[in-house]
């Protein structure tokens, strides 16, 4: 799980190198890793089964799932080996961070470079953004929560060759990158060109108001100002005055 650190800095970046971004989320996500050790299952209640000498029978469990306690992480390490082996080649190189292992750092490097149709798509991409004219390290972050992918990088080519790889190891469906794992990123860029972001979490915040509204109308609270959610000079403490 990335620290909420790693999300700021991917938006700090954005908007301090100007990157473009993309995400996209990875459809059933764990059941592409493999299951090294078979697992026994229980059959589901009321569907239990025996065998001609009455014995009770199990359910194998041939492949990884959700709701195992290891799910999660035998598809980071499937995922890991895909794009550790697909982007270390062909002019690309893919880092972890040291402190933050859910923080990718991809450089694509053109001029070593084999693959036609990016190459294509990255000289048509340059011809209409002069911040890639001279370029010889394309840079590229990915903030990665198990199946749920944010990228801010400097080219689209390239972020769409990533996305398209891990669509053929898996399947993926592209989302919008202006919201993820609860968390809304407003990018702005003003008049004078300054870009500046803002990180909001409307549905975590109307959600938490929404449950307690019946008990915040009971201690009083139903008028109360969002702005100031506790009267103005209330005290709270541990302490016992008696």
């Amino acid at each position: 799980t990335p620290c909420t650190e790693a999300s700021n800095l991917l938006s700090a970046l954005v908007v301090l190198l100007r990157l473009k971004r993309k995400a996209f989320d990875i459809k059933n996500a764990f059941c592409w890793a493999e299951q090294e050790i078979k697992s026994c299952l229980d059959y589901p209640f009321g569907m239990i089964q025996r065998n001609a000498r009455g014995e009770k029978l199990y359910m194998i469990l041939w492949r990884n799932t959700y709701g195992k306690p290891d799910g999660s992480h035998k598809f980071e390490v499937a995922r890991n080996k895909v794009w550790l082996k697909k982007l270390n080649q062909d002019g690309f190189e893919i880092k972890f961070a040291i402190k933050e292992r859910s923080f990718f750092y991809i450089k694509f490097y053109p001029a070593k470079c084999e693959n036609v149709d990016l190459l294509e798509a990255f000289e048509k991409e340059k011809k209409k953004d002069p911040m890639l004219v001279g370029v010889s390290i394309v840079h590229t972050w990915m903030v990665v929560h198990t199946d749920d992918v944010n990228m801010a990088g400097q080219s689209d080519a390239v972020l769409d060759f990533i996305l398209d790889i891990s669509h053929k190891a898996w399947k993926v469906a592209e989302v919008d990158p202006s919201y993820m794992l609860g968390v809304q990123h407003l990018f702005k860029i003003d008049t004078k060109g300054i870009w500046t972001v803002e990180h909001k979490m409307p549905l975590y915040v109307e959600g938490l108001c929404a449950t307690w509204h019946e008990w915040l109308c009971l201690a009083g609270f139903e008028k109360t100002s969002p702005k100031t959610p506790a009267p103005s000079k209330l005290v709270l403490t541990l302490h016992d005055p008696t």
